[in-house]
């Protein structure tokens, strides 16, 4: 009579080792690789974006300095109207 199943029989086989590390480090390279390029990217727009917010400042700056030349300028000219007024 045949000796009955032993119970590792039965046991399925562990699953197969991970893979060699020569073939786990390309992919790791890549995924470090794709990591530091995400992160200059993300630095180049944020330095873009401030040099852009600095370019908008000055404009606003150099718009505020000609509404207030422009000012001046007339204010200055009534007063001139006005001496000369006096002086006739």
């Amino acid at each position: 009579m045949p000796a009955p199943a032993s119970p590792a029989a039965n046991v399925p086989a562990p699953p197969s080792a991970p893979p060699p590390t020569s073939r786990r480090s390309p992919r790791l390279l890549l995924w470090v690789a794709l990591v530091v390029l995400l992160g200059v990217a993300q630095l180049l727009l944020v330095l873009l974006t401030l040099r852009h917010e600095q370019a908008r400042a000055q404009e606003r700056t150099d718009d505020l300095a000609t509404a207030v030349q422009g000012e001046i300028r007339r204010r200055a000219q009534l007063m001139l109207q006005g001496l000369q007024g006096l002086q006739t």
